[in-house]
């Protein structure tokens, strides 16, 4: 009624809890407790219930292309804003090394290279924008146990260097880097450029 987007951070948590009993607790499976499946499934539900109640639906911190396809196959693509963070982007599972493992513990979390490579692949279409999802934490925070330290990574500070050098590389055009960084998300909110 009010024609506000509705926001989802899309992860299956019964899934996450039949994965906690399946695989040990550290950030080199921590891609398996958060799976990519689970966290199609959960945008897959969020599209159901977009159709139904006719709703906008931004999906934040897409991990995997799987999120763009079921947004292209569920009807209401226009209505979808899906964004994706450089470090989904630009590091995977193998960029996880002791001992400062934790530092790459995000949720959702890093994926393997093949669906990171998938994802990067749908920078130049399918993803409509970049969002940083800033969530610094002290070195100390995060050399705590794995159970005890807190998901997050900082991103406001190397969205633009990043997305600048995407451009440079060739990944995108011009007007593409600057509608993934601030043209795409200003129309779908409705703010003047």
């Amino acid at each position: 009624e009010l024609g506000l987007p509705v926001m989802v951070h899309a992860e299956d948590l019964e899934q996450i809890a039949a994965n906690a009993a399946r695989f040990p607790h550290d950030a080199r499976h921590h891609h398996e407790l958060r799976s990519s499946a689970g966290e199609v499934t959960a945008v897959r539900q969020a599209l159901g219930w977009a159709r139904e109640f006719g709703v906008r639906l931004y999906i934040a911190h897409s991990t995997v292309a799987g999120v763009i396809q079921a947004a292209e196959e569920s009807g209401i693509r226009e209505r979808v804003f899906i964004e994706v963070c450089p470090h989904h982007l630009w590091l995977s599972t193998a960029d996880i090394a002791p001992p400062v493992q934790n530092r790459f513990k995000v949720n959702p979390p890093l994926r393997t290279e093949a669906e990171r490579e998938a994802l990067a692949a749908r920078l130049a279409d399918g993803i409509d924008g970049l969002g940083s999802d800033h969530a610094p934490h002290t070195l100390a925070e995060k050399d705590a146990p794995y159970d005890e330290a807190p998901s997050g990574i900082p991103g406001v500070e190397y969205l633009l260097p990043l997305a600048i050098d995407a451009w440079r590389r060739g990944q995108v055009s011009l007007e593409r880097l600057i509608a993934l960084t601030s043209g795409n998300a200003a129309r779908y909110f409705g703010l003047p450029k």
